[in-house]
């Protein structure tokens, strides 16, 4: 998730128009990101990415601060988007580690691999349609799906005179 507002920040300084701020940010970002692959490559690859994913955290929130400073979006509305998915990400990989001393241990790891995937993915949806709000939310998942394999929007439903669902 951290990773990710760095994807979100790039979408936010086009849409305002202030790719020369995003510049200036990349040189913050990217000795830090150098940093951590140099320090990391001591440990292998295993280091490589663990360092990474410390750098990518770090900046997740002063990335976050110097890219929305002038937009009408604020660090709490990002906030509160990302709340969710962490939250049913730290409670899968809590899951995913304290039942893996009782899982079987498969051959080829893949087969391991996949297991704890499938645990992951089953508790990650658990909890995220279980925290407060995720009924809602997957019913506005399923209805924007259905809109698309209609080939419908809802502007273009009421637009023909067809009335909108409620959402809530």
């Amino acid at each position: 998730v951290a990773a990710t507002t760095g994807k979100l920040m790039q979408w936010v300084y086009m849409s305002l128009g202030q790719t020369d701020r995003q510049l200036r940010w990349t040189f913050v970002t990217t000795p830090v990101n150098v940093l951590a692959v140099l320090l990391g490559a001591r440990s292998g690859a295993y280091g490589v990415a663990v360092a990474v994913a410390v750098a990518n955290v770090a900046l997740a929130v002063p990335s976050l601060w110097y890219g929305l400073r002038f937009s009408p979006v604020t660090i709490g509305d990002c906030l509160a988007i990302f709340l969710r998915p962490v939250t049913a990400a730290v409670v899968g990989a809590v899951a995913v580690w304290a039942a893996d001393p009782h899982l079987p241990h498969l051959r080829p790891d893949l087969l391991s691999l996949a297991l704890r995937m499938v645990l992951f993915g089953l508790v990650y949806a658990t909890a995220w349609i279980a925290l407060p709000g995720g009924v809602g939310a997957l019913r506005n998942i399923v209805g924007g799906i259905s809109e698309l394999r209609s080939g419908r929007s809802r502007e273009s439903a009421s637009a023909a005179g067809v009335p909108a669902q409620s959402t809530t």
